[in-house]
């Protein structure tokens, strides 16, 4: 009878362990898009692109995502954003460094183009969580990763 109250409260104790160390992560993703929409980040007007402007233009491969989109705006401003509900964390972290490098494509275009978009750029907001990954390019940078941490 010990052993098997001992063998219980050894189980009970692991699964407790393993519910504490991967809480799971939640992000309301519509209410962050409103969040963003409505706050007064962009210069720019910025309109949903298509999936193959994402894929093809932007370089970002998308298949591995439950959902995506992604905000382009007139191209004067460098001002863009992307909200991702990715299939798997490591699915997310590839999708990281895609952003990361649309991030530094753009300031290599912007920087011989349009100097004054290069700040918008390089404070860029590249914020994973979990499967969800947010991306910002805007005026008020700040206030972006204001919104990213919430």
């Amino acid at each position: 009878m010990k052993k098997l109250l001992l063998a219980l409260t050894a189980l009970a104790l692991a699964l407790a362990l393993c519910a504490c160390g991967g809480k799971a992560v939640d992000v309301d993703m519509d209410a962050l898009r409103g969040d963003i929409q409505s706050a007064d980040l962009f210069d720019d007007n910025l309109v949903l692109a298509r999936d193959s402007v994402v894929n093809d233009v932007v370089g970002l491969d998308t298949s591995k995502c439950d959902s995506a989109e992604y905000y382009m705006g007139s191209g004067a401003t460098g001002e863009e954003y992307g909200l991702f509900v990715c299939k798997s964390e490591s699915a997310a972290k590839d999708l990281v460094k895609q952003l990361e490098a649309r991030r530094d494509d753009l300031y290599k275009t912007y920087e011989s183009y349009n100097t004054e978009a290069l700040p918008r750029i390089e404070n860029a907001v590249i914020e994973q969580s979990g499967v969800y990954v947010a991306f910002i390019i805007a005026d008020n940078y700040a206030a972006a990763q204001s919104l990213a941490d919430a």
